[in-house]
């Protein structure tokens, strides 16, 4: 029997039992969806993770001062000063720049609109270029604006239009804590991430909150830009020796005690190596979820086929009696069990790029990460699929051309 002719008896085998087959496809086409779609979803996580550090930059590093988890006993009173940015701008060649940077909630208004406990973060002027933000509008306060504690700040994208709409925000007032504050600038959209509100936040100096909004009584962090990525141990030595020459009442960590360093530092691209790492953990964790959603239908496939032998068994004898090679009976079921993983894998894939499409287009505050159809999960999803066809299938379609003539014949 000819290749074409072994493919036209596999599909009328199939179109005979519509709703079987149906069936069985679901599993293949549940499986295929499954992979695709989780394959998506973690291209779309990974891409997302990149955009955040290329928006921070690989060469951000930051400090805080752990009062919890260290265990070294640190005075409440005790904080980061203004002085200590000012002495590792002088004294740390590998630092380009440095930020003080306090994070607050207050009631921030304009006229009858008001935002309950938003986002307001006081920083030092070199903070604007540490996190890359580019002006839109007006422009960002100085250090003599900071040194003076000028009541002057700068929206965020979303800030300027919940409080002043379409209409021109700069030169025009707000109420920070019933504090007046001329807006000087608006900066550009940067987008929000998962842990951070960027485009939904008022900055000020940190000089004018430390004398004019009450509560800021400190700097809770400082932020670092290097000259170059591949300093940071260098520049992080450098800062620690720094601080804990300006902090004496800090004491070091007393190892015999379980204590740790009580300068904790961050570094931009250690993050995104370990969130690249994590990315590359979840692709793994959600291929093998789908694979196995896969060989879950690859066994329905067997069973389906199984269930095809046995009922076409007098077919088969007959065939075989009239001259039906065992090539040309395996040929013919092992090609049903590849084409309805096939199609099933076909109709899959479709599912699946219409699901990530509509993922794609919910709203930024569900926090999903718009999904990413590779053609690389395509191919890989079809390849899984056509060997899982193969597989399933080799078994009952051994089976069917292994019959005896005679016995097939007399079966009832």
């Amino acid at each position: 029997m000819l290749f074409w002719e072994i493919i036209v008896v596999a599909i009328r085998g199939i179109v005979a039992n519509k709703l079987r087959t149906g069936l069985t496809m679901l599993g293949i086409i549940v499986g295929v969806g499954s992979v695709i779609v989780l394959l998506a979803y973690s291209a779309g996580t990974r891409e997302d993770m990149l955009k955040d550090f290329e928006r921070w930059g690989a060469n951000r590093m930051g400090c805080w001062m752990d009062r919890w988890s260290s265990g070294v006993p640190i005075p409440q009173t005790e904080s980061f000063t203004l002085d200590d940015t000012a002495a590792i701008r002088a004294s740390c060649p590998s630092i380009d720049k440095v930020s003080a940077i306090q994070e607050l909630e207050a009631n921030v208004s304009r006229n009858t609109i008001e935002l309950d406990a938003y986002s307001v973060i006081a920083i030092e002027p070199d903070w604007t270029e540490i996190s890359n933000y580019q002006i839109d509008q007006g422009r960002f306060f100085t250090d003599d604006e900071n040194l003076m504690r000028e009541r002057v700040c700068v929206l965020a994208s979303m800030t300027k239009e919940a409080l002043f709409f379409s209409a021109p925000a700069v030169d025009e007032f707000i109420t920070i804590d019933g504090k007046r504050f001329k807006v000087v600038g608006t900066y550009k959209p940067v987008g929000n991430s998962r842990w951070e509100s960027h485009d939904e936040r008022v900055l000020i100096p940190i000089g004018t909150a430390m004398d004019r909004v009450s509560g800021v009584n400190g700097i809770g962090s400082l932020n670092f830009r290097l000259h170059d990525p591949s300093m940071s141990e260098r520049a992080e030595e450098e800062v620690r020796r720094l601080l804990h020459e300006r902090h004496p009442r800090v004491p070091l960590p007393d190892e015999a005690k379980g204590q740790t360093e009580p300068f904790r530092f961050w570094n931009a691209a250690e993050w995104q190596a370990r969130r690249e790492e994590s990315a590359r953990t979840l692709t793994i964790f959600l291929g093998v979820v789908g694979f196995t959603s896969l060989l879950i239908g690859g066994v329905g496939v067997m069973n389906i086929m199984l269930v095809t032998v046995q009922e076409r068994t007098r077919e088969i004898g007959l065939r075989k009696a009239l001259g039906a090679t065992f090539s040309s009976v395996m040929n013919q079921f092992l090609l049903e069990s590849i084409v309805i993983c096939m199609l099933g894998g076909l109709i899959g894939t479709g599912i699946a790029v219409l699901a990530c499409r509509m993922i794609a287009r919910l709203p930024e505050e569900s926090q999903i990460p718009p999904p990413i159809v590779t053609p690389m999960a395509i191919f890989v999803a079809a390849s899984v699929t056509v060997a899982i066809g193969l597989f399933f299938g080799v078994y009952p379609a051994m089976r069917a051309a292994g019959q005896d003539p005679i016995r097939a014949l007399r079966f009832q």
